[in-house]
């Protein structure tokens, strides 16, 4: 039943965010909780998370995607807990962004950030 919903929730991504500020969508639901959910902050078979890339010179704001997309899944989703978030520990601590980075109109695109190589950590 999670899949569903993730698959339902993925589709309204696409449908307001615009093709040319997407870069992916990468979900992620939960594990069975056994050993291996100690490793994952997403361990129950119930919950999962989106996270949204959007392309470098996205035209759109992130907080503006943010806020139409709680819109959207409050009347689409009425039954389902939604948390939204811009970067994070781990994207602050690779791109050592400052504060004013993090709130700019741009906003932060984490994945961009992670999936691209850092000159802070070898290899």
């Amino acid at each position: 039943m999670t899949d569903e919903y993730v698959g339902k929730m993925e589709q309204d991504i696409r449908d307001v965010v615009s093709s040319h500020d997407m870069n992916m969508i990468v979900s992620n639901i939960g594990i069975t909780p056994d050993l291996s959910a100690i490793y994952t902050s997403n361990s129950g078979m119930h919950t999962a998370f989106i996270q949204v890339s959007l392309k470098e010179d996205h035209k759109t704001s992130s907080f503006a995607y943010m806020q139409r997309l709680r819109e959207r899944f409050a009347n689409d989703f009425p039954e389902v807990s939604t948390y939204f978030q811009t970067g994070g520990l781990v994207d602050s601590s690779l791109t050592r962004e400052t504060r004013s980075d993090r709130y700019s109109n741009r906003g932060s695109d984490s994945m961009n950030r992670l999936l691209s190589p850092s000159p802070w950590l070898p290899g």
